[in-house]
């Protein structure tokens, strides 16, 4: 923002408006930005998992924005950010992962394939058939967004301030 003034009554007058309006538009900045990075990430989120080419049948995962902060939600939420059994385990977040590898009492058991020798296990899909997974690697839809505020943090601020 340029602020100028003319050595006039008149002129100064504008000038104290104006910054009165700057500073306004300056201390609503905090809000204002992590309203915005919220919406910006979950939309990134949202662009992040429509691009998760195998869900290995997490499906119920979506993207949500609230006021000061965004995310992945579902009850298959946790198994695209961190991954699952042995191809999570290799992930990134592999310690957070193995935890979610097989849960207490499902019918998720680790076995070896009898004809490849890769570990896994069988579930029932969606289409009421059953499928063989090895997990899946960690998709970090939402750690990714993340990484990406961060770097658009400054343009995004800068933005807001120019736009009042």
């Amino acid at each position: 923002m340029k602020l100028k003034a003319n050595l006039s009554p008149g002129s100064l007058d504008k000038l104290l408006s104006d910054l009165q309006a700057y500073k306004k538009t300056v201390e609503a900045m905090p809000e204002r930005l992590t309203e915005e990075l919220a919406r910006r990430g979950a939309n990134q989120v949202a662009q992040n998992l429509n691009a998760v080419a195998d869900k290995d049948g997490n499906v119920d995962a979506r993207a949500f924005a609230e006021p000061n902060t965004f995310g992945l939600e579902g009850s298959q939420a946790i198994y695209l950010e961190v991954g699952t059994g042995p191809r999570g385990a290799e992930s990134p977040h592999a310690t957070f992962a193995a935890e979610y590898a097989t849960q207490p009492g499902d019918n998720n058991r680790l076995m070896a394939d009898p004809v490849t020798g890769e570990i896994g296990w069988w579930y029932l899909g969606e289409d009421g058939r059953y499928h063989w997974s090895s997990g899946i690697a960690a998709q970090m839809p939402v750690y990714n967004a993340a990484q990406q505020m961060r770097k658009d943090v400054k343009t995004i601020a800068k933005e807001l301030l120019k736009n009042g």
